[in-house]
C-alpha cells in the first residue's frame, strides 16, 4: 500500500507537461526555404524592396533600410518577424501570409540565437561515365545503330571505343556467335 502512495506522489511530482528535447532549428534546412517560398520574392539582390535582401544567411543579418531584421535571441525585437506575424502581417505583401507554424519556426530559430548551422548534407555523387577502352573486353551487351556505323557495347563497366577495328572485331564476334548457335541448333533437331 505504501509503495503505491509513493508511486502516486512521485507521478504527481514529474513534469508531464514539459515537452521533449527537440532539435534546433537550422537555418539551411528550415528558414532558408520558409524565406525563400515568402520573401526572396521581393527581398533578392537586385530586387531588395527596403534594402533587405534574405536571399543568403548573411545579407539576411545584414538587414535593410529600416535596420537589422534579425536579433539574435531576441523575437520580439526582429522586425522580420514583427512584420510576419500577428493578426494582420504586414508581410508578405503578395499572396497568403506565413501559416502559424511557420511563424513559429522562425520565431524559435530566432530565439535559438538564429545561427547559421551546418548546410544540409550533399547527395552522394553519381557514378562517372564509364571509362573508355581501346582494346576489346568482355561483352555483356551489344547493339549497332539501325543504319549500322555505329557501335555500343558494354561489359565491366566499360564501353569500347567505337572504331571500326574494333567494331569489325565484334562483327567477328557475333558471327561467330551465331554460326554456333545455328550449329549447335541443327545437331540438337538431328538427335530427335
Amino acid at each position: 500500500m505504501r509503495s503505491s502512495l509513493w508511486f502516486a506522489v512521485l507521478a504527481l511530482l514529474i513534469p508531464w507537461d514539459r515537452p521533449c528535447a527537440q532539435e534546433p532549428v537550422s537555418y539551411a534546412s528550415d528558414v532558408a526555404p520558409l524565406l525563400r517560398q515568402h520573401c526572396a520574392g521581393c527581398h533578392r539582390p537586385g530586387k531588395a524592396k527596403g534594402d533587405l535582401d534574405v536571399s543568403t544567411y548573411s545579407s539576411l543579418l545584414r538587414g535593410g533600410r529600416g535596420g537589422v531584421a534579425i536579433v539574435a535571441g531576441r523575437p520580439i525585437q526582429s522586425s522580420i518577424l514583427n512584420q510576419v506575424s500577428g493578426d494582420e502581417p504586414a508581410m508578405p505583401t503578395k499572396g497568403e501570409p506565413l501559416e502559424e507554424a511557420q511563424v513559429a519556426v522562425l520565431r524559435r530559430w530566432i530565439a535559438e540565437g538564429a545561427h547559421a548551422g551546418a548546410p544540409p548534407a550533399k547527395p552522394a555523387a553519381a557514378p562517372g561515365p564509364p571509362r573508355i577502352s581501346s582494346a576489346p573486353t568482355a561483352t555483356s551487351a551489344i547493339a549497332y545503330s539501325p543504319d549500322g556505323t555505329r557501335l555500343a557495347t558494354t561489359g565491366d563497366h566499360e564501353m569500347p571505343a567505337q572504331t571500326e577495328r574494333i567494331a569489325g572485331y565484334h562483327r567477328d564476334v557475333i558471327s561467330n556467335a551465331m554460326r554456333r548457335a545455328r550449329a549447335r541448333i541443327g545437331e540438337i533437331e538431328a538427335e530427335r
